[in-house]
């Protein structure tokens, strides 16, 4: 049975969005190793729907469906993307995004206040994410745990379909976008990742229907909300949508979640109220948005109206991926529109890592497009 042209349309809507962003990043850097942007980008991009058209007209072999294949997959692919990572001496890359978590933890471990001046030394992330990159940073590099971004993704989606995992994980470690990640220590695909496992993981609590379990499901989103304010979009679709499915829990979901965020800043505020107002993550964050507050506003109303309206996990997903595309889009466009396309994406413009925010849930939507999978986040 063919699929209908509405899923048809998306998948390669969303797929095309995908090629983009990675087009974008091959532009960049590539030139930096070079590569003709122009001719690296057109056969990246040619492989890439040639392999698509075969994968969505004949998909993959059951065996992929195998846990222990699965494993073995993941395992070697993280160990080749540590290996790859060490290729690329830090001191030479000019992304800040890693030095400046180090500089904040190593602020924070040594007694000091991790938000502070100058602004190009301060870490935009909430405290949530400083402390649990602080493990990482005690072993020698914080940048490591990047390695569990690729593990975290493909759990994700075993538990949500064990069909996709293979594809899913070869999508992930074939974007450049992510590859970068790999390569500077950025955390935002990680980051992306483990929020996207924290809601299937809230989801498959609350689906028991026992009160108790919201707890811990609103403990666990509250402390990955305090990572980047792009989180609370991700958390407000996801609220829309369990406001009908889970009723009975939401609220008490919600209000754990929201506390929880509030008191991993609390303290900090407490410490040094002036430092945290002038240099802490909220202002910061939303100086890196490029965006009007009143947009933001409606970035954080907007996916709960949303989620609201989705009838399946399936389409939620592919509802999120589509608001955070639109998001970033919006960012880039408004930076693009002041300074012109080239001195945006060529020079330091725009940050175009940003665009990684929506990897994840794309790659997890574009899945979804092509197995026509609906319903429950939950695997037995």
């Amino acid at each position: 049975m063919r699929d209908p042209a509405p899923s048809r349309i998306w998948f390669w809507l969303l797929f095309a969005c995908h090629l983009v962003i990675a087009s974008t990043f091959i532009t960049k850097y590539g030139v930096r190793y070079g590569f003709d942007p122009f001719w690296t980008s057109g056969l990246y991009c040619s492989l890439a729907v040639a392999i698509m058209l075969i994968y969505r007209g004949r998909g993959l072999p059951r065996v992929c469906g195998d846990g222990r294949l699965v494993f073995v997959a993941v395992a070697v692919l993280t160990f080749l993307l540590a290996v790859f990572m060490y290729q690329f001496d830090m001191t030479g890359i000019r992304n800040g995004r890693h030095y400046a978590l180090d500089l904040a933890i190593g602020r924070l471990v040594g007694g000091e206040f991790p938000y502070q001046a100058p602004a190009f030394s301060t870490h935009s992330a909430f405290p949530g994410w400083i402390l649990l990159a602080t493990p990482f940073y005690l072993m020698g590099d914080s940048g490591v745990m990047m390695l569990l971004a690729l593990p975290i993704f493909a759990w994700t989606l075993w538990k949500i379909e064990p069909t996709l995992c293979i594809p899913g994980v070869l999508l992930l470690v074939s974007a450049p976008q992510f590859l970068y990640d790999v390569a500077v220590r950025s955390d935002i695909s990680l980051n992306m990742i483990t929020l996207l496992a924290v809601i299937v993981i809230s989801d498959r609590l609350m689906a028991r229907d026992e009160n108790r379990l919201t707890i811990p499901a609103g403990l666990i989103t509250g402390f990955l909300l305090s990572s980047r304010g792009v989180a609370f979009v991700v958390f407000s679709a996801y609220i829309g949508f369990a406001s009908l499915r889970h009723r009975k829990q939401v609220l008490g979901y919600a209000v754990t979640a929201l506390t929880t965020f509030v008191a991993t800043l609390a303290p900090f505020a407490i410490w040094d109220w002036r430092n945290f107002v002038d240099w802490g993550p909220i202002g910061h964050q939303i100086q890196l948005s490029h965006l009007p507050i009143a947009v933001l506003g409606l970035a954080m109303a907007a996916p709960f109206w949303i989620g609201r309206k989705t009838r399946s996990v399936g389409l939620l997903f592919a509802c999120t991926a589509g608001i955070l595309l639109v998001i970033v889009a919006a960012a880039a466009i408004r930076v693009v529109a002041g300074s012109g396309l080239e001195l945006a994406i060529m020079e330091n413009g725009l940050d175009v890592t940003y665009l990684t925010i929506p990897l994840p849930f794309l790659i997890l939507a574009i899945l979804l497009m092509k197995s026509a999978t609906t319903g429950r986040v939950t695997h037995t």
